[in-house]
């Protein structure tokens, strides 16, 4: 799984997203691995992310949470979003 960050032109309402991600986070749990099964747990760590601005202009910003699935996922790197959420605002780069 991961979690990223999207600065978007328009306001978001799920689906297929476009825009440019701002960063990414990979979520590993403890077994090591990018999957959590039953009895495990996600360790959660701060971690300092690289971030990456987006062109000027004013953009929505959206967190989405993915889930790789090789089998039903059409995306280019198999990774699908489970869910989301737009911030209320939005904000401008420059």
């Amino acid at each position: 799984m991961r979690a990223r960050l999207w600065a978007v032109s328009s306001s978001y309402a799920g689906g297929e997203i476009s825009g440019w991600v701002v960063a990414t986070y990979d979520i590993r749990f403890t077994n090591g691995g990018n999957q959590l099964r039953n009895g495990e747990s996600s360790n959660l760590s701060e971690r300092l992310l690289g971030a990456t601005t987006p062109p000027a202009g004013s953009y929505c910003l959206v967190v989405t949470l993915e889930e790789y699935d090789s089998r039903n996922c059409t995306s280019a790197d198999n990774y699908c979003i489970a869910d989301w959420a737009q911030f209320p605002t939005s904000v401008g780069f420059f």
